[in-house]
């Protein structure tokens, strides 16, 4: 198909120079150096380790299927971690009652990580031609379900309530974000919405009419991705409740959910390959999985210089209490 050089950063407002705007620097009791973080969590009845981002795709940044490399936004060091160790949490999905989700969520997974094998192949082997509605539905599921069931969404939830008193009272307020993921109602309202959700298919619902396209980076810049994979970006120049979403699937591939009538190529582009030919598109949303994650980016190469630089310049991103509402 015909290839583009658009720099679709440039159509919206520059997230490089509003970050610090939109960051919120509060105060935190992270002790970058030493102590770490925890992320406590009520049930311990079950001690299975489960993924808030799912193995097979991380496998898809890994040189060995096995391990992979990480930057911890936190500590701010690098490292190679065993895939089985990271995004990933004792009884996440297990509610007060131990009632779980873990068996749903498996069962999209199942589904989604044989659809996306079959996909990556073909496009690999420049074999693709058109993503079908059965398979486009899966995909949008498991976006939609990605995007809302990773440990970054569940701080999301526990922080609306000291949120709303903030904007009612006007009274500043600080985040402890492991107070909060350690109360009970925290994990139980996060799971009953995943749980309700997927039963109401609420991703086709809010995805389904929207343009649902390919992108193969074609730069010489690889993605990155995080324990928050799937990255949500505001259109507010253009309408306030306009938003895209982006996962890339492996360093050269990803898709790209983004409403129509916004530009015209990407509505021709709709169930195909559109090509990233500029490497600011790549920075684009690489920063953004710097600045969204909650503190594990990872990359295919192992280089995280570009990582580095931003930090450099934006320390507080690594701020595990961080107001995340704004």
């Amino acid at each position: 198909m015909k290839s583009s050089n658009v720099t679709f950063v440039s159509k919206c407002k520059r997230f490089f120079d509003f970050a610090g705007i939109l960051y919120v620097q509060t105060q935190h009791n992270v002790d970058a150096v030493g102590k770490e973080p925890t992320t406590a969590l009520i049930s311990k009845i079950h001690p299975v380790n489960q993924h808030y981002v799912p193995e097979f795709y991380l496998k898809n940044f890994s040189q060995n299927g096995k391990q992979i490399f990480v930057y911890d936004k936190v500590i701010k060091k690098s490292f190679s971690s065993g895939i089985s160790s990271v995004a990933s949490q004792q009884s996440f999905y297990n509610n007060s009652k131990n009632k779980s989700i873990e068996d749903e969520i498996a069962d999209m997974e199942s589904k989604t990580g044989s659809v996306l094998k079959k996909l990556i192949l073909s496009l690999n082997n420049n074999e693709f031609s058109k993503i079908d509605q059965i398979q486009k539905n899966i995909l949008i599921e498991f976006i939609w379900m990605q995007m809302n069931r990773t440990l970054e969404s569940r701080i999301h939830f526990a922080s609306i309530k000291p949120h709303l008193y903030n904007k009612l009272t006007n009274v500043p307020f600080e985040i402890d974000v492991n107070e909060l993921l350690s109360q009970i109602e925290t994990t139980d309202n996060h799971i009953e919405f995943l749980r309700s959700s997927s039963k109401n298919s609420l991703a086709l619902e809010t995805f389904g009419s929207r343009n649902f396209i390919i992108v193969k980076n074609q730069t010489q810049i690889d993605f990155l991705t995080s324990d928050e994979p799937v990255i949500r970006y505001l259109h507010s120049e253009i309408e306030s409740n306009i938003y895209e979403v982006f996962l890339p699937i492996t360093p050269k591939l990803g898709l790209w959910v983004i409403a129509k009538n916004i530009y015209k190529e990407l509505d021709d582009a709709d169930g195909i390959i559109y090509p990233f030919e500029n490497e600011e598109n790549i920075l684009f949303y690489n920063y953004l999985h710097v600045y969204r994650s909650t503190r594990q980016i990872f990359s295919f190469s192992g280089d995280f210089g570009y990582v580095h630089q931003i930090f450099n310049q934006n320390p507080n991103f690594g701020n595990f209490n961080k107001q995340r509402l704004g």
